[in-house]
């Protein structure tokens, strides 16, 4: 049997493609929507895949939506209680020490990614169902009228 083409663009079958462009080169930006989708499919409804898209999330605002991460630090209160939770989302960091502290947390060393978490209550959400309470909070956002 055939395989179908996609347009390497949108991802819609070659037929029903609006974009216009060849099915055949693939963007590289398609490529990762691809491998997003098929990893949310495999994972979906996990802990493991909400933590490791908030990880994605983190990413991406820290170093292309750095307005974004500006208001959310503004609003952001609290102070770090080093409780080590937010270092073993998804995947634990290999700076977290045994007693569950951050090795590098006073050092300047800290990965972008470190340093904005909790970005929002997303985050907040995704430590407390990891079982974890974060001293962070947020003030309400305020709308500009």
């Amino acid at each position: 049997m055939a395989e179908e083409k996609q347009c390497g663009a949108c991802m819609s079958p070659a037929g029903a493609c609006a974009c216009g462009k060849s099915p055949s080169r693939r963007t590289p930006l398609a490529f990762l929507r691809a491998w997003i989708r098929l990893a949310a499919g495999f994972f979906a409804g996990s802990l493991f895949s909400r933590q490791m898209r908030g990880r994605l999330r983190r990413f991406w605002a820290g170093n292309f939506r750095r307005g974004y991460v500006k208001r959310q630090l503004a609003r952001r209160r609290g102070e770090c209680g080093q409780c080590g939770v937010c270092c073993a989302l998804g995947i634990t960091c290999p700076a977290l020490r045994q007693a569950g502290c951050c090795s590098i947390y006073t050092t300047g060393g800290r990965p972008r990614n470190c340093e904005i978490f909790p970005l929002d209550e997303k985050d907040l959400a995704d430590v407390k169902l990891s079982g974890g309470a974060c001293a962070y909070w947020f003030e309400p956002e305020t709308k500009a009228g």
